[in-house]
């Protein structure tokens, strides 16, 4: 329809502008409605014995604060292996990730831009101090008396974590080849378990004679079996934990970040492994790189 009266074509247009400016701003807010706000967190399996309900349980006051802090989203993905979580960072499809160091190393390989954040503290073990680093252990039940020395666990069985595991795997490994111990010859059984309390689990049930893990989940296998663990070999200090993100992530978001967690309320991370986060620079990690393969 055409009109000519002016009054009426000026109240028209008008109208029209007003429409369009409305329709504009529903379309801006869709516009940022579906911008990705949301943004997903990677946990490797290095303590998973938890279910995926205690995994969010734990990491749930971690992440509302992050929300709460930057106005964006944060949700937890519990991955299932460490490979997993190493192929989702690096392609971006988890935006944040807490991994072990060797998983980071390899990462960053993959992917020079994922970025170090922080990396976490943790509680010595007569908890009078705060540590940017942890230790391997070679463990057996404290009933096995016939077990005393790594020579002593020749014919016998052994479980490890992970391949890709900093502490269950990797480093333990290195010492053994290092000593000219050929683990597939020395070892009756070598079992693949998934998680480091499987290997305490496992201990604790005596279905393996020997296994490996790390401070963290010795503390906690204690609390759950009580004080029934005994060391035969421990590790040189191998940097703590860190938290990385990828670099879809917005760089202001990613700086933010990471001066939250330095000042973390230690109430808000209570039950995980870290007591703390601290900025280290990428190479504090080049010591494990010499164990990457």
């Amino acid at each position: 329809m055409v009109y000519t009266d002016p009054v009426i074509r000026d109240s028209c247009a008008i109208s029209m502008i007003r429409n369009l400016h409305i329709i504009s701003l529903i379309v801006l807010g869709l516009s940022l409605a579906v911008k990705a706000d949301t943004f997903w967190v990677g946990v490797t399996p290095w303590q998973k014995g938890q279910s995926v309900d205690d995994i969010n349980r734990l990491y749930l006051p971690l992440l509302d604060y992050l929300s709460k802090e930057t106005g964006n989203k944060f949700k937890l993905k519990a991955m299932d292996s460490y490979e997993e979580t190493i192929s989702e960072i690096s392609k971006g499809t988890i935006q944040l990730a807490v991994l072990s160091p060797i998983p980071y190393v390899k990462a960053k390989k993959i992917d020079p831009r994922i970025e170090l954040l922080v990396t976490e503290l943790s509680m010595s073990s007569d908890q009078k101090s705060k540590n940017d680093s942890y230790r391997s252990y070679i463990m057996v039940n404290k009933n096995r008396k016939d077990l005393n020395s790594i020579t002593s666990l020749k014919g016998k069985s052994i479980g490890f974590v992970s391949e890709s595991s900093t502490s269950g795997y990797v480093v333990p490994m290195a010492y053994l080849q290092k000593n000219k111990i050929v683990p597939e010859k020395y070892f009756s059984k070598i079992s693949i378990l998934g998680s480091h309390p499987a290997v305490t689990d496992a201990l604790a049930m005596g279905s393996i004679d020997a296994g490996v893990t790390w401070d963290f989940n010795w503390q906690q296998a204690k609390l759950k079996y009580g004080d029934i663990y005994r060391t035969l070999w421990t590790s040189e200090p191998i940097p703590n934990l860190c938290i990385v993100a990828h670099e879809t992530m917005p760089q202001r978001l990613r700086v933010k970040i990471r001066s939250l967690l330095v000042k973390i309320p230690e109430n808000l991370i209570r039950g995980l492994s870290a007591v703390g986060y601290v900025e280290r620079e990428d190479s504090f990690y080049d010591g494990v790189r010499l164990f990457e393969k």
